[in-house]
């Protein structure tokens, strides 16, 4: 997520640097999204 976010690299660059295929990148990069989602109102709730 941060290779993505804060330096802008592509799911194609940052499976090339860890090794891994893009299609898995683009896979953990959805899981994640979708997690930040549920897990981010309930955090902002909390303030």
């Amino acid at each position: 997520m941060l290779l993505s976010s804060l330096a802008g690299f592509g799911a194609r660059e940052i499976g090339a640097a860890l090794g891994i295929p893009e299609g898995t990148v683009r896979s953990r990069m959805h899981r994640v999204r979708r997690t930040l989602r549920a897990t981010l109102p309930a955090v902002k709730g909390e303030s």
